[in-house]
């Protein structure tokens, strides 16, 4: 499978390609530190959401390299397919799908808001962590639900800025000790960008009625940890 080429006038997707290829060798390792393995539960969570079920297809969108694909594989997927933007994390999937003695995973590089797959492809999709990446969401909503067949689910996993004294907390991490981490073992760069995202991404309200509005049906949304990230579920 070929992915999608970069949309013309653009710039933006081209930066956060670059970014993420040029953080993916410590990408995993850097995952596992600063959130102490809590991302690994929110990822098996998504997996439950999505309600894969045996001989399923389902797609990982923005898959980096491939932990939640994984998952969806050890829930009983027949099939699942790992799409990003960023070729150096998808060339980490398949030492990964190795390692954990899977066979060779199936990934493309594709771009959400123009999938390289047909109507009703899929019997869900997911995403985790990436759709704040996505510069227009809608469109890459649209898209997900359009390769889902009727009945089937669409999940999204991702941060948004939390209040109350919790909310402060991680802010102060967030936005001041995470960067400095991220420079010492990886890209300040990118480290920065994170907290940045999260603070311009929807709340959860308003990214529900977003996934209304993309045409996805039985919308729900529930937080995690506090609610430092969210789970958030629609049918199609």
């Amino acid at each position: 499978m070929t992915g999608a080429p970069p949309t013309p006038g653009r710039p933006e997707k081209d930066n956060v390609r670059a970014m993420f290829d040029a953080i993916a060798p410590r990408y995993d390792i850097l995952n596992r530190v600063l959130s102490a393995r809590v991302d690994v539960a929110w990822r098996r969570k998504a997996v439950v959401a999505l309600e894969v079920r045996p001989g399923d297809c389902v797609l990982d969108l923005a898959t980096g390299t491939g932990d939640l694909l994984l998952e969806e594989l050890s829930a009983g997927a027949l099939r699942s397919v790992g799409a990003d933007l960023s070729f150096g994390m998808l060339q980490r999937v398949r030492p990964k799908f190795a390692r954990a003695g899977r066979a060779d995973p199936r990934v493309c590089q594709g771009d959400a808001e123009r999938l390289p797959f047909g109507d009703g492809s899929f019997d869900g999709a997911s995403i985790a962590f990436g759709i704040r990446n996505v510069s227009d969401r809608a469109q890459g909503l649209r898209e997900m639900r359009r390769v889902v067949k009727p009945g089937g689910r669409v999940v999204v996993l991702e941060f948004h800025e939390t209040t109350g004294l919790i909310g402060a907390i991680f802010r102060l991490y967030f936005h001041h000790i995470l960067p400095k981490i991220g420079a010492l073992v990886s890209s300040r760069e990118a480290y920065s960008y994170l907290p940045r995202s999260v603070a311009n991404f929807e709340t959860p309200e308003a990214f529900g009625a977003l996934m209304r509005g993309a045409g996805l049906r039985e919308v729900n949304s529930g937080p995690l940890t506090f609610g430092i990230a969210w789970l958030h579920v629609g049918r199609v």
